[in-house]
């Protein structure tokens, strides 16, 4: 038992060193890093290229790798995009490090390689010695692991509360505003932070190899499990998150030494530790306070005072001259969601025609993906909710469909409906015990509700079917062509975007917008926001579980390895980056990530085969700079354009003013464009100004 409890403390003493790096980040520039884990596998990855593969010695690998690459790094991320979105709203931090995140392992691909690296080597020399504690094997991996652990906590504790730049982490904590009028920049400290968290980063990358491999997925997993220590300090109390993160290593190892290694449930038990810890969390101070909101606010009284309505991205108006004669065109091709829909749909509808067998049957499974997707327009841009267990969802729907079909014979069609009422109560269960929660801790919990269906649902044998691959699945009788199969879908997506412009326009839907836009001066009104949320979590799940079934009836068997939380977080990044508001950026978003890596792995080397989710992530990115969305950026310019053309029409009718929007946010009150636009997604933009807990 010794062993494992050693075991325990090494990996717990990772987690707390990542959950520190994530709290200190947070609490500095109001950002939560979901590219740590990335950024740690692309400093290991670049470690073992040095000195694996070319030969170079541990220290001077590891003196470039996480000493000048790192840090180097930090700063180039900090230029590029993390100024950009410090005062952006949780939605855009949110996304933008998810892009970040999905982009950074394929560029290390693309870079280095794609071999399969189950082992790498860390800092102790090859062969790592092994000493003996009371009788236990220690290796020296183990003990630099500790070692380095200590120092950095030790460290990081001397500094922030005995030095000059530990006071002024603090100072920019409390406040931004009044730290500035003391003389010292804000934006100084924030990228020093940047630069000595990724510095940290690649020394947890390079230091966990040995552990778990060199793969980004098992990165996201360590990500992912210290989030749960940092959901129990609440963001802030960095002596608490030490603790929580040491005792959930503990906790892991010694299960693993209780539960029987031949059952494939244990696998999932011992990975499921973390999101436990979140769950009894949460549901401990639901209990205890009612609600559990983020432990910081928006800045103190001053910043809060003098932060702009809009945040960074305010919107600037300028005068424009256009026709009399623009206003009913404006309503007849831009003010109108339906038709201008109904454009789009009659241009995809003509795919399946003119395209060969094979890119129509991508074509198909863009339109199911397209059916998932409008679960994040009803839940991120009607409902203001952001959810990132929806693969998930859409996973255990295509499960319940193929069972239906197979077991219980019934239709395949009628099934996919069945199934996702079946899984609807399991998301109004999550709406409702969501509603109390602030925005980052929503994104936590539905990130450890996917993780938790990946090890402890997916992973049993009931779902992996006679073969280990899945559950088979026939198509219905009538569309067992890619063409039949393909207007089925595009229907079934009409049929749903109909629903959610009819939840749009409807009275719950200018509900869902007031409660978006202040959720205050919606109960002022008597708006409950908890019904608004749950009505929409329950819609969302209907739509995104029968976007699962048809997933499955495209490919014909229904995986749900495949529907994997932390891989697909891309689904998050493609429906962004196009428009999340829009069901014609849901539409564009799903045959845009079927089409495009079969356009990859057809026409293009195979060495870059895997670039397209890089360039989702890339995609993701870039909502820094258009949080409306590409479709509605395109819009605008379309827009714009016609104002010129038709100002400079000859003979027209006498022209008036117009005051046109040259940069909308998706956190404007009105969408200039279609309809009414979505409020601040979560917190106010400008940076938090929460304490760090005395406790650290």
């Amino acid at each position: 038992m010794l062993q494992y409890l050693i075991a325990g403390l090494v990996i717990g003493g990772i987690y707390a060193v990542v959950s520190t790096c994530i709290v200190v980040t947070y609490v500095s520039t109001g950002i939560l890093n979901f590219a740590f884990g990335a950024i740690a596998f692309f400093i290991a990855r670049t470690y073992y290229f040095l000195n694996t593969q070319h030969g170079w010695s541990i220290w001077s690998a590891a003196v470039l790798s996480i000493l000048v690459l790192a840090p180097a790094f930090g700063l180039f991320l900090w230029i590029v995009l993390f100024r950009l979105v410090q005062r952006s709203t949780t939605l855009i931090k949110i996304v933008t490090t998810i892009g970040l995140g999905i982009t950074i392992p394929y560029v290390a691909v693309l870079l280095y390689g794609d071999d399969t690296i189950d082992f790498s080597p860390g800092l102790a020399p090859e062969p790592v010695a092994t000493y003996r504690v009371f009788g236990v094997a220690v290796t020296l991996d183990q003990v630099i692991i500790l070692l380095c652990v200590i120092g950095v906590l030790g460290i990081g504790f001397v500094v922030v509360r005995t030095t000059l730049l530990g006071l002024r982490v603090r100072a920019v904590v409390d406040s931004p505003a009044l730290m500035s009028l003391s003389g010292t920049s804000p934006r100084d400290v924030a990228v020093w932070v940047w630069i000595v968290t990724t510095l940290l980063a690649g020394l947890v990358g390079v230091l966990v190899a040995p552990l778990i491999g060199l793969n980004s997925e098992n990165y996201g997993l360590l990500l992912a499990a210290s989030f749960s220590a940092v959901l129990v300090g609440r963001l802030v109390h960095l002596g608490r998150t030490i603790i929580v993160a040491l005792l959930v290593g503990v906790v892991a190892s010694l299960l693993e030494y209780w539960l029987p290694p031949t059952n494939p449930v244990s696998t999932g038990v011992i990975n499921g530790i973390p999101f436990g810890f979140m769950l009894l969390f949460l549901i401990y101070e639901v209990r205890r306070r009612g609600q559990v909101i983020e432990g910081l606010a928006s800045g103190g009284i001053l910043d809060r005072a003098i932060a702009p309505p809009g945040g960074v991205h305010a919107t600037r108006r300028k005068t424009v001259t256009t026709e009399l004669s623009l206003p009913s065109l404006d309503r007849v091709f831009w003010n109108s969601r339906t038709s201008t829909g109904l454009v789009f749909v009659c241009v995809a509808a003509v795919l399946p025609l003119v395209l060969s067998a094979f890119w129509v049957g991508l074509v198909a499974e863009g339109f199911c993906f397209a059916v998932a997707f409008l679960a994040f327009t009803l839940l991120v841009g009607e409902g203001g909710i952001i959810w990132l267990c929806v693969p998930s969802i859409a996973g255990f729907g295509a499960v319940m469909t193929a069972f239906l079909v197979t077991t219980d014979h019934v239709e395949a069609l009628l099934s996919i409906f069945i199934a996702a009422a079946i899984t609807v109560p399991a998301g109004l269960i999550i709406g409702f015990l969501t509603t109390r929660l602030g925005d980052l801790y929503v994104v936590l919990v539905t990130f450890a509700f996917g993780i938790l269906m990946d090890e402890l649902v997916f992973n049993l044998p009931l779902f992996a079917g006679p073969t280990a691959s899945g559950i088979t699945v026939l198509r219905p009788s009538f569309a067992t062509s890619n063409v039949a199969f393909a207007y089925l879908s595009l229907i079934v997506f009409c049929i749903f975007g109909l629903l959610v412009e009819h939840v749009r326009r409807s009275t719950a839907g200018m509900a869902m917008t007031a409660a978006r836009c202040s959720e205050p001066a919606a109960r002022s009104i008597g708006l409950s926001g908890v019904q608004i949320k749950v009505l929409i979590a329950g819609v969302a799940t209907f739509v995104a579980a029968a976007g699962g079934g048809l997933l499955a009836l495209s490919s014909q068997v229904a995986d749900p390895t495949s529907f994997n939380t932390i891989a697909d977080l891309v689904w998050v990044a493609v429906i962004v980056f196009l428009g999340v508001r829009s069901n014609v950026a849901a539409l564009y978003a799903g045959v845009a990530f079927a089409l495009i890596p079969g356009i990859f792995q057809t026409y293009l080397p195979s060495r870059i085969a895997d670039v397209p989710p890089a360039l989702f992530g890339l995609g993701a990115v870039l909502v820094a700079r258009n949080p409306d969305g590409t479709i509605a950026m395109h819009g605008r310019q379309l827009r714009f354009v016609l104002h010129r053309l038709l100002r400079r029409r000859p003979g027209g009718a006498p022209r008036r003013e117009h005051s046109v929007d040259l940069r909308l946010t998706e956190f404007d009150a009105v969408d200039q464009v279609g309809g009414a636009q979505g409020a601040s997604v979560g917190s106010s933009p400008s940076a938090p100004n929460g304490r760090l807990s005395s406790d650290h």
